[in-house]
Protein backbone atom coordinates (compact mmCIF):
# COMPACT_ATOMS: atom_id res chain seq x y z
CA UNK A 1 0.00 0.00 0.00
CA UNK A 2 1.31 3.47 -0.51
CA UNK A 3 0.44 4.76 2.82
CA UNK A 4 3.63 2.63 3.55
CA UNK A 5 5.76 4.09 1.06
CA UNK A 6 8.25 6.43 2.92
CA UNK A 7 7.82 9.81 1.28
CA UNK A 8 11.38 11.28 3.18
CA UNK A 9 13.57 9.58 -0.20
CA UNK A 10 12.32 12.27 -1.94
CA UNK A 11 12.65 16.10 -2.52
CA UNK A 12 10.37 16.25 -5.13
CA UNK A 13 6.90 17.92 -4.03
CA UNK A 14 4.61 16.82 -6.71
CA UNK A 15 5.21 13.37 -6.23
CA UNK A 16 4.73 13.76 -2.47
CA UNK A 17 1.50 15.15 -3.24
CA UNK A 18 0.26 12.27 -5.34
CA UNK A 19 1.70 9.67 -3.33
CA UNK A 20 0.02 11.58 -0.39
CA UNK A 21 -3.74 11.71 -2.54
CA UNK A 22 -3.24 8.24 -3.28
CA UNK A 23 -2.63 6.78 0.50
CA UNK A 24 -5.91 8.69 1.32
CA UNK A 25 -7.81 8.11 -1.91
CA UNK A 26 -5.97 5.00 -3.57
CA UNK A 27 -7.58 2.62 -2.42
CA UNK A 28 -10.88 3.68 -3.04
CA UNK A 29 -9.87 5.13 -6.71
CA UNK A 30 -8.88 1.07 -7.29
CA UNK A 31 -12.72 0.15 -6.35
CA UNK A 32 -13.70 3.17 -8.81
CA UNK A 33 -11.47 2.24 -11.92
CA UNK A 34 -12.60 -1.55 -11.69
CA UNK A 35 -16.22 -0.58 -11.18
CA UNK A 36 -16.46 1.68 -14.48
CA UNK A 37 -14.10 -0.64 -16.42
CA UNK A 38 -12.99 -3.60 -14.64
CA UNK A 39 -9.69 -5.01 -14.50
CA UNK A 40 -8.52 -2.77 -17.14
CA UNK A 41 -9.45 0.06 -14.73
CA UNK A 42 -7.97 -0.86 -12.06
CA UNK A 43 -4.60 -1.66 -13.91
CA UNK A 44 -4.25 1.77 -14.84
CA UNK A 45 -4.18 2.99 -10.89
CA UNK A 46 -1.89 -0.34 -10.25
CA UNK A 47 0.73 1.16 -12.78
CA UNK A 48 0.44 4.64 -11.11
CA UNK A 49 1.00 3.54 -7.78
CA UNK A 50 4.30 1.09 -9.48
CA UNK A 51 5.75 4.40 -11.30
CA UNK A 52 5.71 6.07 -7.43
CA UNK A 53 7.47 3.49 -5.99
CA UNK A 54 10.10 3.29 -8.18
CA UNK A 55 11.15 6.47 -9.25
CA UNK A 56 11.86 10.03 -6.52
CA UNK A 57 10.44 12.01 -8.99
CA UNK A 58 7.19 12.24 -10.63
CA UNK A 59 7.53 11.42 -14.05
CA UNK A 60 5.85 13.08 -17.33
CA UNK A 61 4.35 9.56 -18.45
CA UNK A 62 2.80 9.23 -14.55
CA UNK A 63 1.24 12.58 -15.16
CA UNK A 64 -0.29 11.79 -18.42
CA UNK A 65 -1.29 8.61 -16.58
CA UNK A 66 -2.90 10.80 -13.91
CA UNK A 67 -4.77 12.80 -16.38
CA UNK A 68 -6.03 9.53 -18.00
CA UNK A 69 -7.66 8.24 -14.97
CA UNK A 70 -9.14 11.40 -14.46
CA UNK A 71 -11.04 10.82 -17.79
CA UNK A 72 -11.42 7.54 -17.07
CA UNK A 73 -13.37 7.87 -13.87
CA UNK A 74 -15.04 10.79 -15.27
CA UNK A 75 -16.53 9.48 -18.22
CA UNK A 76 -14.79 11.87 -20.61
CA UNK A 77 -16.01 11.47 -24.04
CA UNK A 78 -12.90 12.12 -24.93
CA UNK A 79 -11.30 8.76 -22.96
CA UNK A 80 -12.06 5.94 -25.19
CA UNK A 81 -15.54 5.69 -27.19
CA UNK A 82 -18.55 5.22 -24.55
CA UNK A 83 -20.64 3.94 -27.33
CA UNK A 84 -18.87 0.79 -27.57
CA UNK A 85 -16.89 -0.09 -24.40
CA UNK A 86 -18.94 -2.38 -22.87
CA UNK A 87 -17.69 -1.66 -19.16
CA UNK A 88 -19.83 -2.31 -16.46
CA UNK A 89 -20.40 1.74 -15.70
CA UNK A 90 -23.49 1.02 -18.23
CA UNK A 91 -25.56 -0.68 -16.08
CA UNK A 92 -24.95 1.78 -12.89
CA UNK A 93 -27.89 3.87 -11.56
CA UNK A 94 -26.46 7.65 -12.15
CA UNK A 95 -28.51 8.24 -8.87
CA UNK A 96 -26.56 5.20 -6.58
CA UNK A 97 -24.33 6.16 -3.81
CA UNK A 98 -21.52 4.33 -5.71
CA UNK A 99 -22.11 7.63 -9.40
CA UNK A 100 -21.84 10.51 -6.41
CA UNK A 101 -17.89 9.22 -4.68
CA UNK A 102 -17.17 8.78 -8.01
CA UNK A 103 -17.83 11.62 -8.75
CA UNK A 104 -16.10 13.31 -5.60
CA UNK A 105 -13.32 11.33 -6.52
CA UNK A 106 -12.99 12.83 -9.84
CA UNK A 107 -13.10 16.22 -8.38
CA UNK A 108 -10.47 15.47 -5.84
CA UNK A 109 -7.58 13.89 -8.62
CA UNK A 110 -8.89 16.95 -10.51
CA UNK A 111 -7.88 19.50 -7.41
CA UNK A 112 -4.37 17.18 -7.66
CA UNK A 113 -3.82 17.94 -10.95
CA UNK A 114 -4.49 21.55 -10.12
CA UNK A 115 -1.78 21.63 -7.16
CA UNK A 116 0.95 19.56 -9.45
CA UNK A 117 0.30 22.51 -11.78
CA UNK A 118 0.56 25.05 -9.27
CA UNK A 119 3.91 23.35 -8.43
CA UNK A 120 5.30 23.83 -11.77
CA UNK A 121 5.89 27.32 -11.16
CA UNK A 122 7.97 27.33 -8.10
CA UNK A 123 10.13 24.72 -9.96
CA UNK A 124 10.33 26.48 -12.85
CA UNK A 125 9.65 23.54 -14.99
CA UNK A 126 6.89 24.22 -17.15
CA UNK A 127 6.45 27.98 -16.47
CA UNK A 128 6.95 29.29 -20.18
CA UNK A 129 4.85 26.86 -22.19
CA UNK A 130 2.45 27.50 -19.21
CA UNK A 131 2.47 31.08 -19.80
CA UNK A 132 2.27 30.95 -23.92
CA UNK A 133 -0.68 28.41 -23.84
CA UNK A 134 -2.65 30.13 -21.19
CA UNK A 135 -5.43 31.42 -23.17
CA UNK A 136 -4.40 29.63 -26.20
CA UNK A 137 -6.12 26.16 -25.49
CA UNK A 138 -8.97 26.60 -23.16
CA UNK A 139 -12.24 27.73 -23.58
CA UNK A 140 -13.30 30.51 -23.87
CA UNK A 141 -9.85 31.76 -24.50
CA UNK A 142 -9.41 35.80 -23.39
CA UNK A 143 -5.89 36.26 -24.72
CA UNK A 144 -6.17 34.18 -28.47
CA UNK A 145 -9.81 35.98 -29.13
CA UNK A 146 -8.12 39.07 -27.94
CA UNK A 147 -5.28 38.62 -30.65
CA UNK A 148 -8.40 37.25 -33.20
CA UNK A 149 -10.24 40.45 -32.64
CA UNK A 150 -7.32 43.12 -33.55
CA UNK A 151 -6.33 40.64 -36.64
CA UNK A 152 -9.99 40.55 -38.13
CA UNK A 153 -10.08 44.54 -37.47
CA UNK A 154 -6.99 44.45 -39.88
CA UNK A 155 -8.03 41.96 -42.23
CA UNK A 156 -11.01 44.38 -42.75
CA UNK A 157 -9.37 47.12 -44.10
CA UNK A 158 -7.94 44.87 -46.61
CA UNK A 159 -9.55 43.90 -50.18
CA UNK A 160 -11.22 41.00 -50.90
CA UNK A 161 -8.47 39.60 -53.15
CA UNK A 162 -5.49 40.39 -50.50
CA UNK A 163 -7.44 39.19 -47.65
CA UNK A 164 -8.42 35.56 -49.13
CA UNK A 165 -4.62 35.37 -50.12
CA UNK A 166 -4.22 35.86 -46.42
CA UNK A 167 -6.28 32.76 -45.58
CA UNK A 168 -4.44 31.09 -48.23
CA UNK A 169 -1.05 32.03 -47.05
CA UNK A 170 -2.31 30.68 -43.27
CA UNK A 171 -3.50 27.17 -44.72
CA UNK A 172 0.15 26.87 -46.32
CA UNK A 173 1.84 28.07 -42.85
CA UNK A 174 -0.38 25.19 -41.06
CA UNK A 175 0.30 22.90 -43.90
CA UNK A 176 4.07 23.23 -43.20
CA UNK A 177 4.00 23.03 -39.37
CA UNK A 178 1.96 19.55 -39.87
CA UNK A 179 5.46 19.11 -42.15
CA UNK A 180 7.94 19.39 -39.25
CA UNK A 181 5.24 17.54 -36.90
CA UNK A 182 6.95 14.26 -37.18
CA UNK A 183 7.93 13.74 -33.01
CA UNK A 184 4.20 15.21 -32.27
CA UNK A 185 2.00 12.77 -34.00
CA UNK A 186 2.43 9.42 -35.26
CA UNK A 187 2.73 9.02 -39.06
CA UNK A 188 -1.44 8.09 -39.68
CA UNK A 189 -2.56 11.51 -37.93
CA UNK A 190 0.35 13.32 -39.59
CA UNK A 191 -1.01 12.00 -43.30
CA UNK A 192 -4.46 12.56 -42.41
CA UNK A 193 -3.77 15.85 -41.33
CA UNK A 194 -1.86 16.81 -44.74
CA UNK A 195 -4.45 15.44 -46.56
CA UNK A 196 -7.00 17.61 -44.97
CA UNK A 197 -4.78 20.54 -45.12
CA UNK A 198 -4.05 19.81 -48.97
CA UNK A 199 -7.73 19.52 -49.94
CA UNK A 200 -8.98 22.84 -48.21
CA UNK A 201 -5.85 24.87 -49.55
CA UNK A 202 -6.88 23.20 -52.85
CA UNK A 203 -10.53 23.46 -52.73
CA UNK A 204 -10.28 26.81 -51.45
CA UNK A 205 -11.54 28.27 -47.88
CA UNK A 206 -14.67 28.38 -48.93
CA UNK A 207 -15.48 25.41 -50.90
CA UNK A 208 -18.61 23.22 -50.01
CA UNK A 209 -16.32 20.62 -48.14
CA UNK A 210 -14.19 23.19 -46.48
CA UNK A 211 -16.16 22.84 -43.30
CA UNK A 212 -15.57 19.46 -42.77
CA UNK A 213 -11.91 19.83 -43.67
CA UNK A 214 -11.41 22.30 -40.84
CA UNK A 215 -13.34 19.92 -38.34
CA UNK A 216 -11.91 17.20 -38.90
CA UNK A 217 -8.32 19.11 -38.60
CA UNK A 218 -9.33 20.52 -35.30
CA UNK A 219 -10.84 17.30 -34.13
CA UNK A 220 -7.46 15.34 -34.36
CA UNK A 221 -5.58 18.29 -33.08
CA UNK A 222 -7.48 18.60 -29.81
CA UNK A 223 -7.27 14.54 -29.55
CA UNK A 224 -3.43 15.23 -29.95
CA UNK A 225 -3.18 18.40 -27.45
CA UNK A 226 -4.98 16.22 -24.98
CA UNK A 227 -2.91 13.15 -25.50
CA UNK A 228 -0.02 15.95 -24.81
CA UNK A 229 -2.03 17.70 -21.35
CA UNK A 230 0.15 17.08 -17.69
CA UNK A 231 -2.08 18.39 -15.75
CA UNK A 232 -4.19 21.64 -15.08
CA UNK A 233 -3.47 25.12 -13.18
CA UNK A 234 -5.57 27.70 -12.36
CA UNK A 235 -5.50 31.42 -14.15
CA UNK A 236 -7.40 34.66 -13.12
CA UNK A 237 -9.10 35.65 -15.77
CA UNK A 238 -10.45 39.21 -15.27
CA UNK A 239 -9.60 42.98 -14.63
CA UNK A 240 -8.45 44.65 -11.67
CA UNK A 241 -11.61 47.25 -10.56
CA UNK A 242 -10.47 50.41 -8.49
CA UNK A 243 -13.24 50.12 -6.49
CA UNK A 244 -14.51 46.75 -6.01
CA UNK A 245 -10.87 44.87 -6.58
CA UNK A 246 -9.87 41.70 -8.98
CA UNK A 247 -13.52 41.26 -10.33
CA UNK A 248 -13.17 37.70 -12.80
CA UNK A 249 -12.87 34.38 -12.76
CA UNK A 250 -10.45 31.41 -11.85
CA UNK A 251 -9.88 29.19 -15.25
CA UNK A 252 -8.29 25.81 -15.27
CA UNK A 253 -6.07 25.42 -18.44
CA UNK A 254 -4.09 22.88 -18.76
CA UNK A 255 -0.22 22.17 -18.68
CA UNK A 256 1.51 20.89 -22.36
CA UNK A 257 4.26 18.89 -22.83
CA UNK A 258 6.83 20.07 -25.31
CA UNK A 259 5.25 18.41 -27.94
CA UNK A 260 1.80 19.34 -26.63
CA UNK A 261 2.98 23.28 -27.09
CA UNK A 262 3.71 22.64 -31.07
CA UNK A 263 0.44 20.98 -31.67
CA UNK A 264 -1.24 23.59 -29.38
CA UNK A 265 -0.06 26.60 -31.93
CA UNK A 266 -0.77 24.44 -34.87
CA UNK A 267 -4.41 24.66 -32.62
CA UNK A 268 -4.80 27.84 -32.40
CA UNK A 269 -3.48 28.75 -36.05
CA UNK A 270 -6.50 26.61 -37.52
CA UNK A 271 -8.76 28.55 -35.02
CA UNK A 272 -7.70 31.63 -36.74
CA UNK A 273 -7.78 30.08 -40.23
CA UNK A 274 -12.06 29.34 -39.19
CA UNK A 275 -12.19 32.50 -37.87
CA UNK A 276 -10.53 33.94 -41.57
CA UNK A 277 -13.05 31.64 -43.37
CA UNK A 278 -16.46 33.26 -41.36
CA UNK A 279 -15.52 36.82 -42.01
CA UNK A 280 -14.18 35.90 -45.65
CA UNK A 281 -17.70 34.31 -46.15
CA UNK A 282 -19.90 37.41 -44.57
CA UNK A 283 -17.67 39.45 -47.28
CA UNK A 284 -18.14 37.46 -50.28
CA UNK A 285 -21.91 37.19 -49.25
CA UNK A 286 -21.81 41.07 -48.80
CA UNK A 287 -20.16 41.80 -52.11
CA UNK A 288 -22.71 39.89 -53.98
CA UNK A 289 -25.61 41.06 -52.05
CA UNK A 290 -24.67 44.43 -53.14
CA UNK A 291 -23.99 43.96 -56.86
CA UNK A 292 -27.39 42.27 -56.92
CA UNK A 293 -28.69 45.73 -55.15
CA UNK A 294 -26.95 47.76 -57.68
CA UNK A 295 -28.06 45.80 -60.87
CA UNK A 296 -31.66 45.65 -60.12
Amino acid sequence: MLRTLPTNLSTDPQRAAVIGYLAQHGEALRNAADLLHGQTGEARVLRIMSDLRTTTKLKLATRRRLVDLHRMISLDPLFGDSESDAGPWQFLDPDSREIEDICLLADGLFALLVEIGKLDDKMDVFALAVHDQDAALTRPRPTFKRHEETAMKYFEHLSLEEFWTRTLQEIDRLHAQAERAEEELSATERNTLLQSIARLRHDGPLADGAEDHVSRIEALLVEAVDRETLGFRGVFDGHNDPDHGAVGIVRAVPILSEQGCVLGGMLQGLRMIAAMRALLSARVDAHRQMALLKAA
